[in-house]
């Protein structure tokens, strides 16, 4: 469980049924696998985050979702996760987890580990102001899931190939930024003098005529 600096809002997982429409492994009453929710101190609303987006109609399919699990010592563990794992952005808006359940279009990972974000524009009063997305490939399993203070990148592993600078094959670190994406790597096929473009003309001079003026004084 993780709460925002101010208070107000706590994200956890658990196995408990605190939702009627509770999918996440549910049968009846009866719950097996774990589910996220977010809980509004101030109003007291409880939100159930780890479900499909609003227009993925998939099937429960009872598979675990989960919070990235914090680091900790034989008497418990660390309340401050701000250099850790952090799960939750600062405004208390993003909430990022770790699911084997399929939430959205793209996930092809039949039941292996994808991170995904959820999101709320408002108050999430209305489910229209929720969203949930997938943010690793959907294919390969992914691992470790954070999320930076304002919410503006979100941090993960990922056996799978995502940019073309990764060619090494082997399980890498990605950044998942807000309107950011990756800078194109700069050419390095030329050195000094080499990159230097064709020369330009001189540039021409023009002068106006001078121009006459009047003064008149008294």
């Amino acid at each position: 469980a993780q709460i925002t600096p101010d208070g107000r809002y706590l994200v956890f997982d658990t196995h408990a049924r605190l939702n009627a429409n509770d999918a996440n492994g549910c049968t009846g009453a009866t719950c097996t696998a774990e589910a996220i929710y977010r809980y509004d101190a101030e109003t007291g609303q409880l939100i159930w985050i780890s479900r499909g987006a609003p227009e993925f109609r998939g099937n429960p399919e009872g598979q675990n979702a989960e919070l990235e699990a914090q680091n900790g010592y034989a008497e418990g563990g660390f309340s401050d996760f701000e250099d850790t794992a952090r799960s939750i952005s600062e405004s208390g808006q993003d909430v990022i987890f770790l699911s084997m359940e399929r939430l959205a279009a793209g996930d092809d990972s039949n039941g292996r580990q994808q991170v995904y974000l959820w999101h709320c524009s408002a108050t999430c009063e209305k489910s229209s102001e929720e969203e949930t997305h997938l943010i690793s490939d959907g294919r390969t399993a992914s691992k470790f899931a954070a999320i930076s203070a304002t919410g503006s990148d979100i941090f993960f592993f990922s056996g799978t190939q995502l940019t073309p600078q990764d060619t090494n094959g082997l399980t890498d670190l990605y950044d998942a930024r807000v309107d950011g994406g990756i800078p194109e790597e700069a050419d390095t096929s030329c050195s000094g003098e080499a990159c230097q473009g064709p020369l330009s003309a001189a540039p021409s001079l023009e002068f106006s005529a001078p121009g006459s003026m009047l003064y008149s004084g008294g």
